[in-house]
């Protein structure tokens, strides 16, 4: 199947306005893109900019890429799209700095004669999108030439049947329903995508896309009948536990009724109206990918040195103050070095530790990492009135973070079972 069979307006024989306005945007697109590997597909990750979405999924498409959709431009919903191998670049409206930004690419240079190579779509799968349902949990939809192009038939018949109300709030370009709805079909047929109403797309079924969790829905129904609660959504852990979150005037009553439900005053949403998983699941006390954290360690007295007291505890594989630094790069902030490893340190040596007027010297020279065994080592001043600490890898001897704190008034001596172990 060749590119014009499936999206008509790829060719030069459309000579509508917004249709050559829209081979022009994806010309210029397609010289940025890379050549084409078995498999390799393009990654679209738009929150908005519907023209531009178009003219980079007609670019992907052209070049002899497959196309990789993200249903909006949250990075935590980019980047398990994003890490997967077969991606060769993202495209995308985001404000990250990472090329290639396709709004602001196309502001800054003047559009070419359109042309786009009369491609076969070889590429299997064509498309994919990463679909979230109302349950939370994430999905991966994949599509052939023959198989999308008889979705889009098969929606198109859909929507010829009866009008479909225009859309009232912010659908992203990869939000699948609108995807196909308002882009997808609209280019299948030929049409004037500037002059296309985009119509509110959410809840028509699309041929290979998942069913939303009926058992999911008729709780939130129920959920929603009941007065006082004017919003409610449904998450699920890895494990399959079923979390609820609700909100509206008697969401603190009912939540307490309840051992998988929580109240908010407002529950966190992406551009698409769909809940954010991640946030419903750090207020349930969870990772923020649904897994159970801690934030307790077990700290260890080691041997009092020749001039510091030093404590030694494990970093745990699940420890809380990892979460959002980074999903594939852990990073242990320098507050939290400070606040939980520093600090409960110095004050299980020293109870009565004065309080903090200042830190200075601190520098950051190694990351510590989940499981890492770490020693805290701390060495007063004569005067008492500073103190120096040392976060190190105990199996390297490694120094990871070093500073000083500067106290209020002198430190009292150390606690009596420190002085005589």
């Amino acid at each position: 199947m060749k590119l014009t069979e499936l999206l008509p307006v790829a060719g030069d024989g459309d000579t509508q306005a917004a249709n050559v306005l829209l081979r022009r945007r994806a010309t210029a697109i397609l010289a940025h893109l890379p050549e084409p590997t078995p498999g390799s597909q393009i990654t679209l990750a738009f929150g908005g900019n519907p023209a531009e979405f178009a003219a980079s999924l007609l670019a992907a498409l052209a070049k002899g890429h497959g196309v990789a959709v993200v249903e909006n431009d949250l990075r935590e919903r980019i980047m398990p799209v994003l890490d997967r191998p077969e991606v060769a670049m993202l495209l995308h409206d985001t404000g990250s700095g990472r090329k290639l930004q396709v709004v602001r690419m196309l502001e800054d240079r003047e559009l070419p004669h359109p042309s786009l190579p009369e491609t076969e779509l070889t590429a299997s799968p064509l498309l994919t999108v990463h679909v979230q349902t109302e349950d939370g949990i994430q999905h991966w939809c994949h599509w052939t030439a023959e198989e999308l192009r008889d979705a889009i038939r098969s929606l198109a018949a859909t929507l010829n049947e009866q009008p479909w109300p225009a859309a009232t709030d912010n659908q992203t370009p990869g939000l699948i329903s609108s995807l196909f709805a308002n882009t997808l079909a609209p280019l299948h047929q030929g049409d004037d995508l500037g002059g296309h109403i985009q119509i509110d797309a959410r809840g028509l079924e699309i041929q290979g896309a998942p069913q939303t969790a009926s058992t999911h829905r008729q709780q939130l129904d129920a959920l929603l009948a009941q007065p006082g609660v004017t919003d409610a959504a449904i998450t699920c852990t890895p494990d399959g536990r079923s979390l609820t979150a609700l909100a509206g005037a008697d969401a603190e009553r009912l939540a307490q009724q309840r051992d998988d439900a929580l109240a908010f005053a407002t529950i966190p949403r992406d551009p698409n109206g769909q809940a954010l998983t991640p946030e419903v699941f750090l207020a349930f006390g969870l990772g923020r990918n649904g897994h159970t954290v801690t934030r307790d360690l077990d700290w260890q007295l080691l041997p009092k040195g020749p001039s510091e007291d030093a404590m030694r505890c494990r970093i745990p594989a699940n420890y809380v103050f990892y979460e959002g630094h980074f999903t594939d790069y852990p990073v242990l902030a320098g507050g939290a070095q400070l606040h939980e490893l520093v600090l409960p340190c110095l004050r299980k040596l020293c109870p009565d530790l004065p309080d903090l007027t200042r830190l200075d010297n601190v520098k950051f020279l190694s990351r510590i990492l989940p499981g890492d065994v770490i020693d805290v080592a701390v060495q007063f001043a004569e005067d008492r009135r500073s103190v120096k600490f040392e976060v190190r890898k105990a199996a390297e001897d490694q120094r990871c973070t070093s500073g000083r704190l500067h106290l209020s008034t002198p430190a009292p001596d150390l606690a009596q079972e420190v002085e005589q172990r």
